[in-house]
Formats: structure tokens, C-alpha cells, sequence
């Protein structure tokens, strides 16, 4: 399959199922990060990125995986900012 090809898999699976909340970080292989929105509760975050591996399963790859964007610790991210140490 071209890159085109799965990229128009990728998002005609995305954007419908997550009704254009789900934004596509990137795709490395079979793994795909998507970025959800926080306000989400972990359980209906939990539920649409596993659907959304079924889909891609069932469309694309029998082996793909679907993972969430890493957050950062952005209180650690402050602190090294200020230059302090602790």
C-alpha cells in the first residue's frame, strides 16, 4: 500500500469514528500516535483508541497498533526551566 493510500485509510478511519476530535500525531510502521483531547475521561479515551485499532486492524493491518501522545511532566519541565535544582 502507498503512503497516499494509508494516509487516506488513516484519516477516513480517524475522522469519522472520533467525530474530528482525534488528532494524528504520526505513523512509524504499523504503530499510530494520535493525540486525544484531555478533557476526556480515561475510560472513553481507553475505548475509542482501542475501536479505533480495530478498525485499522480490520482495514489496513492485522498487526496495527494504536498508541496516545506521551504527555510530559510540565511541573519538571518548569522547574528546569527556572534553573532550579532540588
Amino acid at each position: 500500500m502507498e503512503r497516499n493510500e494509508f494516509n487516506l485509510l488513516v484519516s477516513h478511519a480517524i475522522e469519522p469514528f472520533l467525530c474530528g476530535t482525534c488528532t494524528l500525531v504520526r505513523v512509524q510502521g504499523r504503530h499510530v500516535t494520535v493525540a486525544l483531547p484531555e478533557a476526556l475521561v480515561t475510560a472513553e479515551r481507553g475505548h475509542r483508541l482501542l475501536s479505533l485499532e480495530k478498525i485499522l486492524r480490520a482495514g489496513w493491518h492485522p498487526q496495527a497498533e494504536v498508541f496516545l501522545e506521551a504527555k510530559g511532566d510540565l511541573n519538571k519541565l518548569r522547574i528546569k526551566l527556572r534553573g532550579v535544582t532540588v
